[in-house]
């Protein structure tokens, strides 16, 4: 009876504000607002919304609609920036006004993430945090100085993949982590099984899951997150704890272990360290180094923080804002034939105009602009680059058939390919040894 009734209050609650906000926004607008599927009356797009790979439903909707789409969830509205162009004029040239992170419910307040760099809202936290990881790794300069350490973690790499060629994805994971790790917090990780890569592998999972567009009510309807757990459809909460417990481990633990290796005097040079050293540690100092070496694991969406208008549309205050980066990055006008693998697009050949390097749309836009873009930049180039040197890399045959991989992805916040068959040896004998008895040392 008690929980029918509570229930029902909040029902009558989130009903009565939706038609406050509702009224309160047709008073104010000024202009139209961007096209987008009409939606229901009230709860506006919210039936729409898809669960999973909601990139590929926004494209859909940029096909019919156009590049700049207006959604309308439950008075929440939503923008989606479908093309590049849209994308550098709002988010990197209204940076000022388009920087801030909206507060979602689920991963964000619940679960905890809004203490990381990827959800703090825009503000004295989070300028902090970018100086503190600009230390870091910001520029090409800085760079230079942990080349050594990725180079050293691509050949143990090359020797995982020699010793267990199906497990490539996992070992990809794991290098990632391995560098993430040592710059981190000076952590070196074991081979096989090691714990803090485990967590953090849980983690980024959970952090996928927990920020997906559509995939908690509870970030439509903000009031839910007061539902005991034992209500029905509450289960949320449950899965909400168990995942705030793994960011406070994935926080909590490395940091920990950094202390303790300075207390002992036997501490590896590394981020946390180094500003536990040089910071003054007052008031919530200690805090936000632990919660920034946190985020350097981890497109989440931009919230407008005044009403701006752009192209004549109205886009108004709170609103969140996605570029759609798969769409950015499939546009036939950017590249031809966007589903062909063709790496000779890139290349000024016979008079050729290159198409344009994605790396200025893939690591997100504006102020938000992914912090480790150079770190993650040159990691790939030196792994491409030594694994094609010494592995070929095949489609797999089997019975005398070729086997055509499925190109699948995950949905989440983070996308990864879905496992598929390949064969990988070593080009030669020689480039076999070459991996075998490479001199591991950073």
């Amino acid at each position: 009876m008690h929980s029918t009734l509570a229930i029902l209050n909040t029902s009558l609650a989130l009903i009565g504000i939706l038609l406050v906000r509702a009224l309160i926004a047709r008073s104010r607008q000024r202009a139209p607002y961007p096209p987008g599927p009409k939606g229901l009356p009230v709860v506006g797009n919210v039936t729409e919304m898809p669960t999973s790979h909601e990139w590929l439903k926004f494209a859909e909707w940029a096909d019919k609609y156009g590049n700049i789409i207006h959604l309308n969830l439950l008075g929440q509205p939503m923008v989606v920036l479908n093309s590049a162009k849209h994308a550098i004029e709002l988010l990197d040239k209204r940076s000022n006004i388009y920087s801030d992170r909206p507060a979602l419910m689920m991963g964000g307040e619940i679960v905890g993430w809004k203490y990381t760099l990827v959800l703090t809202p825009y503000g004295r936290r989070f300028r902090e945090y970018r100086r503190f990881i600009a230390k870091l790794i910001g520029g090409p300069t800085q760079m230079q100085t942990h080349l050594p350490l990725e180079e050293y973690e691509t050949r143990r790499f090359l020797k995982r993949i020699l010793n267990n060629p199906e497990g490539v994805a996992e070992h990809i994971r794991k290098m990632a982590g391995c560098i993430i790790l040592k710059l981190s917090h000076g952590y070196e990780v074991r081979e096989g099984h090691d714990h803090l890569i485990e967590l953090v592998d849980t983690a980024t999972e959970q952090f996928s899951m927990a920020t997906s567009p559509g995939a908690f009510l509870v970030d439509v309807f903000p009031l839910l997150r007061y539902v005991p757990a034992w209500v029905p459809g509450a289960g949320f909460q449950k899965k909400a704890q168990e995942w705030k417990r793994t960011i406070k481990q994935m926080a909590d633990s490395p940091h920990e272990f950094v202390k303790k290796r300075m207390d002992e005097d036997a501490n590896i040079p590394n981020y946390t360290s180094e500003l536990l050293q040089n910071e003054t540690l007052e008031g919530d100092k200690e805090f936000n180094i632990k919660w920034s070496a946190a985020s350097l694991y981890s497109g989440v969406p931009h919230r407008l923080t005044e009403d701006d208008i752009y192209e004549g549309y109205l886009i108004p205050k709170g609103s969140i804002v996605i570029a759609n980066i798969w769409k950015i990055l499939h546009d036939p006008k950017l590249y031809a034939n966007p589903f062909v693998f063709d790496p000779t697009r890139f290349l000024p050949e016979d008079g050729h105009t290159p198409a344009t390097d994605p790396r200025g749309y893939c690591f997100g836009f504006g102020r938000r602009i992914c912090p480790g873009l150079h770190l993650a930049d040159a990691s790939v180039f030196i792994s491409c680059v030594m694994v094609l040197a010494t592995f070929g890399i095949t489609k797999t045959v089997e019975n005398g058939t070729v086997v055509e991989p499925e190109v699948e992805y995950t949905s989440g916040t983070i996308s990864h390919p879905k496992p598929f068959k390949c064969t990988i040896k070593p080009r030669s004998a020689k480039a076999e040894a070459l991996v075998q008895f490479m001199d591991e040392e950073p």
